[in-house]
């Protein structure tokens, strides 16, 4: 017969489980990216040409990004970030889109920079996303906009490219689905199919597009493997 003394470590296992999963339900996103959230009164220095953007969603949230401008531009860069964006530390001798002569945007996601709030939902981080790209439209004075997603930014550029007037996407290291990329790196020990409320199809929004897109993705790449772009 199994002793008391196990039943219990069993039963307590048991509720840690459970106790763990709901919590990570409850606040999935929090896991998806770094929550590097900044005062309202802290003072970026990056020596170019820049201004903030906000964008009020709700009373309790805020969307922040930065723009970085030149006087005479190509054209507007509007980029979603990688997982790892910290936007403090951005070197500005290394933005790529801005040295080629684009003013660059990028938005800082709920709980990155000055945004505020977080995310419960999937819809709620597309509704950011397309309110940056009417906000890159309304700055863009009919000048070309390209939209380029980075590792974890990839699905929601590549939404924000199917709702917009972009002329272009760019996806570096995009993946096909981000549950697939989340339960396999976060959540492995949760069950796939009934856990995670963030999908994100970039297949999808790719494949319903007819505008030109570029995918580029290293061979060598660990934490989104390079299949993801065999679409």
């Amino acid at each position: 017969p199994l002793s008391r003394k196990f039943l219990i470590r069993v039963i307590a296992f048991g509720m840690l489980y459970v106790a763990a999963a709901a919590y990570i339900f409850n606040h999935e996103s929090r896991f998806f990216y770094k929550h590097s959230n900044l005062s309202k009164d802290f003072n970026y220095e990056f020596g170019l040409d820049f201004q903030e953007l906000f964008i009020p969603i709700t009373n309790d949230i805020n969307l922040h990004g930065l723009w970085f401008k030149h006087d005479q531009k190509k054209g507007i860069v509007l980029l979603f970030p990688a997982s790892d964006y910290v936007s403090h530390k951005i070197d500005s001798s290394h933005l790529f889109y801005y040295n080629l002569g684009y003013d660059l945007i990028i938005p800082g996601y709920r709980g990155v920079a000055k945004s505020t709030g977080s995310y419960s939902n999937e819809e709620a981080m597309y509704e950011d996303a397309i309110q940056w790209s009417k906000l890159s439209k309304s700055l863009a004075d009919s000048l070309p906009i390209i939209v380029v997603g980075q590792e974890f930014g990839s699905g929601l550029a590549a939404k924000a490219y199917s709702s917009s007037f972009a002329d272009l996407l760019i996806l570096e290291k995009p993946y096909y689905e981000w549950n697939l990329i989340a339960m396999r790196r976060y959540f492995w020990w949760l069950p796939h199919s009934y856990f995670t409320k963030f999908k994100i199809p970039t297949w999808e929004y790719i494949r319903a597009s007819t505008k030109p897109i570029i995918l580029i993705h290293p061979f060598n790449s660990k934490k989104i493997g390079y299949k993801n772009s065999e679409l």
